[in-house]
């Protein structure tokens, strides 16, 4: 029963931490931006939303930079999902594991 509980608390901290996150991370950031950039050039404020002062379409030039870098991220992020080694013998292990390993120091 503990082996299963460890193996299930393993694979509960691999998926929300895991060796991706960062990738995974900038891709729903990058994919959020540019959808959003889009998405206001496209379908503007009606004309009775729009209060005084304010404009009812985004600035183009300004949109389409932050799609652009969107894009970018996105494309970035995906490139290193699908090409991340995550079979890699230098990957980094947390301190807990060496110390349940026993490979830790006495001080």
């Amino acid at each position: 029963m503990g082996r299963r509980i460890r193996r299930i608390r393993t694979t509960l901290s691999n998926v929300i931490f895991g060796e991706n996150l960062l990738a995974l991370l900038v891709l729903a950031l990058g994919a959020a931006l540019a959808f959003g950039n889009a998405m206001a050039l496209l379908r503007p404020r009606p004309a009775d939303q729009v209060g005084e002062g304010e404009m009812a379409r985004p600035p183009l030039g300004r949109s389409l930079a932050m799609i652009a870098v969107g894009v970018i991220a996105s494309v970035w992020a995906l490139a290193s999902l699908t090409t991340a080694d995550n079979d890699a013998e230098d990957t980094p292990v947390a301190s807990s594991e060496l110390y349940r390993a026993g490979v830790h120091k006495a001080s």
